[in-house]
């Protein structure tokens, strides 16, 4: 049992979960292990962890929800994305998330989003900010994603790249 929640300081809370911690025995990269490092013998492992993440200075989200299948809401609308420059596969593999709000993302110091809805196979209402296009999308954010669905973005702004990438079946919508 996940329960993602947003604290009024733009961070990020959490509870429910077991905690992943860096592998001091593994060779880097995506070694990570459910047992504390030696620096740290006080951390608990428990199942019931509580925890905030402050998001102000976090610059790196790749592969943030990754996996999260199960996920039928997440709410980022108190993240402050300004500082993230990798968001490689942040919501990938969602494969039931029916919606996403992104309008509250500033994506200017990120230069590709990257695989950032892979495999978010019913996500079919997503929303989008003035800020949010800022990066350069790839084709491969949009694989395996939704046939249909809409995307809303604001008025003035240009998001025919993105509904190019997410196919026919997809419809904009200025709010």
């Amino acid at each position: 049992y996940v329960r993602i929640t947003n604290e009024a300081t733009g961070g990020l809370h959490i509870t429910g979960v077991k905690m992943m911690y860096p592998d001091p025995n593994g060779s880097g990269g995506d070694d990570w292990t459910d047992e504390p490092g030696n620096d740290d013998p006080q951390q608990s492992n428990d199942a019931g962890a509580d925890f905030t993440i402050n998001t102000a200075t976090v610059k790196d989200a790749e592969y943030m929800f990754f996996d999260c299948e199960n996920a039928t809401s997440i709410d980022v609308s108190r993240f402050n994305t300004s500082k993230l420059s990798e968001m490689t596969g942040m919501f990938s593999t969602c494969k039931v998330l029916p919606s996403l709000d992104l309008r509250s993302f500033d994506t200017s110091s990120a230069s590709v989003l990257k695989q950032l809805f892979y495999k978010c196979a019913k996500l079919s209402d997503l929303w989008v900010g003035t800020a949010t296009g800022s990066a350069r999308v790839l084709a491969d954010s949009f694989d395996d994603m939704s046939p249909s669905g809409v995307l809303h973005y604001p008025s003035g702004s240009d998001y025919s790249l993105w509904l190019n990438y997410m196919g026919s079946g997809w419809t904009g919508k200025a709010y």
